[in-house]
Formats: C-alpha cells, structure tokens, sequence
C-alpha cells in the first residue's frame, strides 16, 4: 500500500502491529535517451553471458522458476531481456507493469552475477527496444542501487516514498 502523507500516520497507528514499513525511491517519468550511450551498455557484456530477447517460451519458463514478476500474456504485451549463462537464466529486464503507452521495468540478476554488467546490459537492451516501439519506459526504485543504475541509463532522481506491506 502507498498512502498519502495525511492517513499514513494513521495506518501506522491502526496496524502498528501488522505492518512492514519500507522506502521507495521515485525516479522521474520524462527521459531523454542518450540512445548511444545506451547502445554501447547493451553491447558491453562479456562474451560468455548471452542476452536473448525474451518470447513466450521463455517467459512462461521466467513465470515456472518464480525468477521475476513478469507481465502476463507475454506474447501480446511483454518487452524484456534475459541473461543465460551455462544454460541458467541469471538475470531478467521486462516489463512488469504495462499500459498504453509504455512499460514498468522490473529488474533482477541472480547475487553470485551482480556486479558485472549485466542489468546494465538487460535494461540498455530494454529502452532501446521500448524506443524502437514507441514506449514510455517508467522506472521505480525499491533500493538504491536501482536508484544508481536508472540514472546510469538516463533517469533522472525524484523522490523517496513510503510503502506498507501488511504482515
């Protein structure tokens, strides 16, 4: 849940007891690309890690391994990237969240591959693509690190935001 600043005080107070209080970090929606800056990212992954655009085949196997909350019905509305290395997927960039004009990025690189440049690589690959359609790329970050990567990729810093997860 994201309340507005004006009943958050009463939530905490109400649901003291059954609630998880965590920060967000806002990112601004206009962008302007630096479309190749972008294009050298997504082609700097070492040569052992292969990136492959994601289809429905292997969304539905993303979807199986519970890797990454990926948008349904892939084949109609999905946008994303997928590392694999030694047969093991071991990062994801897709849409999550879509609407008419644009996509929510969810992100994730298994821990033992962080580091190395691959979501660099996954969300390069991801923009240029939403570019190449005409898509809105909109990006929220749960930790700071995305915060360090968005802006990495053009995304500019907004704010922090308070979410409650109940318990």
């Amino acid at each position: 849940m994201i309340p507005s600043n004006n009943i958050a005080n009463k939530i905490e107070k109400i649901y003291s007891n059954n609630i998880q209080k965590s920060q967000r970090y806002s990112i601004k929606k206009e962008v302007s690309f630096d479309k190749e800056k972008l294009y050298h990212m997504a082609n700097s992954l070492e040569k052992k890690f292969k990136l492959v655009q994601i289809d429905e085949t292997l969304a539905n196997n993303i979807k199986t391994l519970k890797f990454i909350n990926i948008t349904d019905d892939y084949k109609k509305y999905g946008i994303g990237f997928c590392c694999i290395y030694n047969n093991e997927i071991i990062g994801v960039a897709s849409s999550n969240i879509f609407y008419k004009e644009g996509i929510e990025v969810n992100i994730k690189v298994k821990e033992d591959y962080r580091r190395k440049g691959i979501a660099t690589a996954l969300a390069s690959n991801l923009i240029l693509e939403c570019l190449k359609q005409n898509k809105k790329v909109s990006w929220d970050a749960a930790n700071i690190n995305s915060v360090g990567l968005a802006q990495k990729l053009g995304f500019e810093y907004d704010s922090t935001y308070n979410i409650y997860d109940f318990i």
